[in-house]
C-alpha cells in the first residue's frame, strides 16, 4: 500500500520536483506536499529502499531526513466530505501564487468564485456536477511547482465556522452594581455603623 514518507533538511532552493525527480530513482511518487521546510512525499512502491538511501543523504548540499510519517499520513487527515459545490485547494505555493493563477487553473470549469486565503483556497462551481468533475480533473495537477490537492470543502476545512466570539444564545447581561451603603459592613470591616445599630443591624424598638 502507498506510504507517505517525512521529508526535511533541504534547502529553500530545493522544489518539489526536484524531491519526486530524486525519490522516484527508488520507486513510484504518488503525491507530494510540499512545505516551506518539509515535505510529505507519499509512495506507492520502493518506499522502504527510500528511507533506506535517502535518509542522512547529501543533497544539494543539504543533508536529507526521510523516515515513515507517524500516524496518519496527510491523505488521511481530516474528514471526507461529501460532494458539494464548494472546493477546498490547498499545497500551492503562497508566495508565487495568485487569485488569477487560480482561476486559470480551474479555467475549463464553470465556477462562481475563487475565495483565496493565505494558505489555501476555496472555489465555488455552478454545478455539483462541475464540481465532481473539477476534483476528478485536477486533485494531483500541478501548478508551477507545487502539485495541488482539491477536494471537497468539509466542517473541518473551515471557511464557514464562526469566530471564536460567536455565541448561538443572547448574550447575558450582568447585574448592574449594587450602590455603596455602609451600614451591610460590620464595623470591623473599617466602616461605622449606623446611629441605632449594632453591627449594621438596627436595634429593636424598646
Amino acid at each position: 500500500p502507498p506510504r507517505p514518507l517525512y521529508v526535511s533538511g533541504f534547502g529553500p532552493e530545493t522544489s518539489a520536483r526536484d524531491l519526486v525527480d530524486l525519490f522516484e530513482k527508488e520507486g513510484k511518487v504518488i503525491r507530494i506536499h510540499m512545505k516551506d521546510k518539509f515535505a510529505f512525499v507519499t509512495m506507492g512502491s520502493g518506499h522502504r529502499e527510500a528511507v533506506r538511501k535517502f535518509d542522512r543523504f547529501s543533497f544539494q548540499d543539504r543533508q536529507l531526513r526521510v523516515e515513515y510519517v507517524r500516524g496518519r499520513g496527510p491523505e488521511q487527515r481530516g474528514e471526507q466530505a461529501p460532494p458539494n459545490k464548494v472546493l477546498f485547494v490547498v499545497n500551492f505555493d503562497p508566495r508565487e501564487t495568485t487569485k488569477p493563477d487560480i482561476e486559470h487553473f480551474f479555467g475549463k470549469f464553470d465556477f462562481r468564485d475563487v475565495d483565496l486565503q493565505p494558505k489555501w483556497a476555496f472555489v465555488t462551481m455552478r454545478t455539483l456536477e462541475d464540481a465532481v468533475q473539477a476534483v476528478a480533473s485536477l486533485d494531483g495537477k500541478w501548478l508551477k511547482d507545487r502539485q495541488l490537492t482539491v477536494a471537497f470543502k468539509s466542517s473541518a476545512t473551515g471557511g464557514s465556522k464562526r469566530p471564536r466570539s460567536y455565541s448561538r444564545s443572547p448574550r447575558r447581561l450582568a447585574p448592574p452594581p449594587m450602590p455603596f451603603m455602609p451600614f451591610m459592613f460590620p464595623p470591623f470591616f473599617g466602616f461605622p455603623a449606623p446611629t441605632g445599630t449594632r453591627h449594621g443591624r438596627r436595634s429593636p424598638s424598646r
